[in-house]
């Protein structure tokens, strides 16, 4: 079967009988998306854009006032000429009703079939435009095999999005929101749980189509609270869940991770200084949770538009309701420039956008620059101590800063097993300092209220 052509995928009839039933009842252009994209062929669309600057200016709409409008604003050869535009109500109605379709003048529900149809075109036209360009790239020497992948599905969930997306009503929406409001229990948040309840009270937990920024110095547990983060949710509440460890090898988050659910010390298990009984307990932890719906990519680095692909994928086959990314410094920009500043905002912002497309949460670890480590005794992180704050902040829904004391005033025993979650930015939620405890020896994070369990 031979491939389609930009005329194959073209009903050009169709689209003067739209325009002649448009300009017979131009008030259904105020109920039916039509658009001007959606006629193929140039004269068509010429007079559709016509009759929709004609509606707006509340002119009186037929087909001699459309030519005489197109006559004084100098659009005659882009629309085909006087006979083409005047005589479109004898042009090719015998065609135009082929599948069902009806011919002009048209009923509302007549308009509808009709936008759906030529919707439908204009979508395989897209298709077929965008396979041309991959087929172009795929013939180059330059380009790899990852980033053509990449930019297919970019563009095809870009088409999908504007394909499926619509201005909706609020009324049902209200309804809904209701609806879920009205479900909610006392001490359960909306969202997904942090596996923190006190920092759930703050964020709702981890909620749809948001971007959160988990930020700290080096050595306060900015990973090992992610990670907890993640086994929690995927082990205690079954949430598919993906973590690009950009740094860590799989090897060290699985051995972070075991730590984490048996409550052994990694070096024990490491360094074969295990117990007869912990080493059991270990293999049967392993064995009770080989279905765990967690996800790891341990590649050492990623362009931006790699991960989203890969986010979307496994999206797709319903493998990813939260997606960590450790950390945002070894994400490498699509299109790399000499300003950190907006190589960052690019990043977090598709980011962001991916999440809110997805609806999914993305959370997103970074380093903090110095600043904190200036300001003497009270060295706990502000937001100004992002990096590139501006594009961070601006973008993220959430931003909450680990912060451990000890590692500033290690001779203080009493702070050994403290740490802060510091809350310093939340849409949906409250701003705070959530206090819990810090286990070293498994580097895990609990509630104050869980410190013994």
């Amino acid at each position: 079967m031979p491939s389609p052509t930009i005329k194959d995928l073209a009903d050009f009839e169709m689209e003067r009988s739209v325009l002649f039933g448009l300009m017979m009842f131009p008030e259904n252009l105020d109920l039916v998306d039509f658009r001007r994209h959606h006629f193929a062929d140039n004269r068509n669309a010429e007079i559709f854009s016509a009759v929709v600057e004609m509606r707006a200016d509340g002119e009186t709409i037929d087909v001699g006032s459309v030519w005489r409008w197109i006559q004084a604003n100098g659009r005659e050869g882009k629309c085909g000429g006087a006979l083409y535009v005047v005589c479109i109500d004898t042009f090719g109605f015998s065609e135009s009703t082929k599948g069902g379709l009806p011919a002009p003048p048209f009923a509302i529900e007549d308009f509808t079939r009709c936008w759906s149809y030529l919707e439908n075109l204009r979508l395989k036209r897209q298709i077929l435009a965008i396979s041309s360009q991959l087929r172009a790239k795929a013939g180059s020497e330059d380009q790899k095999a990852v980033d053509i992948i990449a930019s297919a599905q970019e563009a095809l969930g870009e088409l999908g999005r504007g394909a499926l997306s619509e201005t909706v009503d609020i009324g049902p929406e209200l309804c809904d929101a209701a609806a879920t409001y009205e479900s909610a229990k006392p001490g359960h948040s909306l969202g997904i749980s942090t596996g923190i309840d006190k920092l759930d009270e703050h964020t709702n937990g981890c909620l749809p189509g948001q971007l959160v920024i988990v930020a700290g110095r080096p050595g306060m547990g900015k990973t090992s609270f992610a990670l907890g983060m993640a086994a929690d949710q995927s082990l205690i509440d079954r949430v598919p869940v993906v973590f690009f460890s950009l740094e860590m090898t799989k090897t060290e988050m699985v051995a972070r991770m075991m730590q984490w659910a048996t409550q052994i010390p990694g070096k024990k298990f490491l360094h074969g200084y295990a117990s007869r009984e912990e080493r059991e307990r270990l293999k049967a932890w392993a064995r009770a949770h080989r279905d765990i719906p967690l996800k790891i990519n341990d590649r050492s680095s990623a362009r931006c538009s790699e991960i989203v692909a890969e986010i979307r994928r496994l999206h797709g086959h319903g493998k990813c309701r939260v997606a960590f990314i450790d950390h945002l410094g070894f994400v490498i920009p699509d299109k790399a420039t000499e300003n950190e500043a907006l190589d960052i905002q690019t990043i977090t912002r598709a980011f962001k956008a991916l999440a809110k497309d997805l609806g999914i949460t993305i959370v997103v670890l970074s380093q903090l620059n110095r600043g904190s480590e200036r300001r003497g005794n009270d060295r706990r992180p502000i937001l100004s101590d992002l990096r590139s704050s501006g594009a961070i902040e601006q973008d993220a829904d959430v931003v909450v800063f680990v912060y451990r004391d000890y590692v500033y005033r290690p001779d203080d025993e009493s702070l050994r097993n403290m740490a802060e979650l510091i809350v310093a930015k939340c849409r949906d939620g409250e701003t705070g300092i959530v206090k819990c405890v810090f286990i070293p020896e498994t580097t895990t994070f609990r509630d104050m209220d869980r410190r013994n369990s």
